[in-house]
């Protein structure tokens, strides 16, 4: 049975770590150990970790960086298994998760990948909401580049895959969606395998690290991810960026215009303005550098005629 190193990141999550690394220890799958990167908590975090008492965890206290890359990237280089997977110190795992990746990739590609879906749940009402997702095909880094499908929690990959990949990027225009930019390199590797199977929990809550949907925010953020993708691999995700940037761009883009802030939609139009050749990126910086009085006629002309 080859050892798998879980890493754990967290930050001020004296709250749910418990809960999340019980659900490591209670796997099917025992031979593990337990990486607990802490960056910089300022609650009773590495109290509940090491209250704990399991001999199977290390704990490991980084400065304050923000970023979720440092303490994944840290835990690698930790890590002594042949195997790494990532579990976010909120969520949690069902018992069989591990068992069942190992068994799948010994049989199939030992020195590859494979992830499962995710139940999310609501923490306050525990209302659970499964996210349906295809396993992979031959258009996988097509699917994986529009969208992300891989959830943090669910991947087993091989060390060698990791260290072929160069481990998560720690640039803070790619914070906290490190992970999403990860995924597309390891797929410009290896094609993963998939478990169908529900086997990892993500809690919603208040304080969850990537906040609310901010229009502003998540047009920054996606470029930046897509534009990563398109540097690192161009030959693969190059000829995808202007469908990926319509996909993941345009959304956010229509709610900045329908709450009639147009500066800040400008502002994300420039962001983007690599792209603006595209027909809709051209329409929407039409629509984003009318006068006032021309864009809410143009709104009413719309609302009348959509009825």
């Amino acid at each position: 049975m080859p050892l798998v190193s879980v890493i754990v990141p967290t930050f001020n999550r004296a709250d749910f770590i418990e809960e999340t690394l019980r659900s490591i220890l209670a796997q099917t799958y025992g031979n593990l150990e337990i990486i607990v990167v802490d960056d910089g908590s300022e609650d009773d975090t590495e109290a509940v970790v090491t209250g704990v008492g399991d001999g199977r965890i290390r704990y490991h206290r980084n400065q304050w960086s923000g970023l979720p890359a440092v303490g994944r990237n840290t835990g690698i280089r930790m890590a002594k298994g042949e195997y790494v997977a990532f579990l976010d110190s909120d969520d949690l795992w069902l018992p069989e998760k591990l068992e069942k990746q190992t068994a799948l990739l010994a049989e199939q590609a030992p020195e590859g990948w494979c992830y499962c879906p995710t139940t999310h749940f609501i923490h306050d009402t525990g209302e659970r909401l499964d996210r349906a997702i295809a396993p992979p095909d031959e258009d996988f880094t097509t699917r994986l580049m529009i969208s992300n499908e891989v959830g943090s929690p669910t991947p087993l990959v091989h060390r060698s895959l990791i260290e072929q990949a160069g481990g998560l990027d720690e640039r803070w225009e790619l914070r906290f969606s490190e992970d999403h930019e990860f995924w597309l390199r390891l797929a410009a590797l290896r094609t993963p395998l998939y478990v169908p199977e529900y086997l990892v929990r993500c809690r919603l809550h208040s304080s969850n690290a990537t906040g609310g949907f901010d229009p502003e925010t998540t047009i920054s953020r996606r470029y930046n991810t897509i534009r990563a993708a398109a540097d690192a691999n161009p030959d693969i995700y190059g000829p995808l960026v202007a469908r990926a940037l319509h996909h993941n761009c345009l959304p956010p883009l229509r709610l900045l215009l329908s709450q009639g802030k147009r500066q800040q939609a400008r502002e994300a139009l420039r962001t983007l303005q690599e792209y603006q050749n595209a027909l809709w990126m051209r329409r929407y910086a039409l629509l984003a550098s009318l006068p006032t009085l021309a864009f809410k006629a143009l709104m009413r002309i719309k609302t009348t005629v959509t009825g």
